[in-house]
């Protein structure tokens, strides 16, 4: 008895009698398709007439379900086409397997970046970039070079006027916080600015300095009145009993 057989006639799209014939002939068989039941047992089995078995036998032959050989004086024997009782992919001949993508795929090791190999430490001590900081407590610039026009501008400065400088360069900035990375080059920066923002002298020489006027706006006030009061009380030069005079000084009052 081959339940495989037999399980597979009940999924097959062939006539009813033949069908019954073909899974009682799969009931005898072995897992080989061969059986040799006799004509009057299939009929008993099927509850057929044996014309009508014999014609069910027929007609399996015809469509390749099976095959018989006849024996004399006995049943034949009966062997059933394999090939229809099995599914094309059962049938079908085994494939060569593939690799599949992650096999056939490169591993992680394969793509990671080779290690670069490290250089050999030398004695040379390594070269660290300035910070910036604060301004120093006890800070003096450099001189400057002979012919550079820093140079040029603080000897054009009067006796004195380098050390205010100086004074009000380094108040300035540790009031506000800077930091920088070179103080000497702030110190370029800020004595080429001195022209333009009147610090220090008004041109390149001595001759051309001008003192500051340090006095607040009350004391030139004053001043003024003064300078009128002292221009009124001088003797009259000219026609105008010094009329001139009065109203120049008083024009500067307004």
């Amino acid at each position: 008895m081959s339940f495989r057989l037999m399980s597979a006639v009940w999924d097959m799209e062939i006539p009813s009698t033949e069908k019954m014939v073909l899974m009682c002939l799969s009931d005898h068989a072995g897992e080989d398709g061969k059986c040799w039941p006799s004509v009057s047992l299939i009929c008993r089995k099927t509850s057929k007439s044996e014309r009508t078995v014999q014609s069910a036998i027929k007609w399996l032959k015809e469509n390749d379900y099976l095959d018989d050989q006849q024996r004399p004086g006995t049943s034949p024997i009966y062997t059933l086409n394999l090939r229809k009782f099995c599914t094309p992919a059962d049938n079908a001949p085994p494939q060569k397997l593939r690799d599949t993508p992650a096999k056939s795929a490169p591993t992680p090791a394969n793509l990671a970046p080779k290690p670069i190999k490290k250089q050999p430490r030398t004695d040379q001590p390594k070269t660290t970039q300035a910070r910036a900081c604060e301004i120093p407590v006890d800070w003096l610039p450099a001189q400057f070079g002979v012919g550079s026009k820093c140079r040029g501008i603080v000897d054009g400065w009067p006796p004195g006027e380098l050390e205010t400088q100086i004074e009000h360069f380094t108040a300035h900035h540790r009031s506000r916080g800077n930091k920088f990375k070179d103080w000497q080059d702030v110190w370029k920066t800020w004595v080429l600015n001195s022209r333009n923002f009147g610090r220090g002298n008004r041109g390149s020489g001595p001759g051309n300095y001008r003192e500051r006027d340090n006095r607040s706006g009350f004391e030139r006030a004053i001043d003024r009145r003064r300078e009128a009061r002292i221009a009124a009380e001088r003797p009259a030069t000219g026609g105008d009993g010094g009329g001139s005079e009065l109203a120049g000084a008083q024009r500067s009052l307004l």
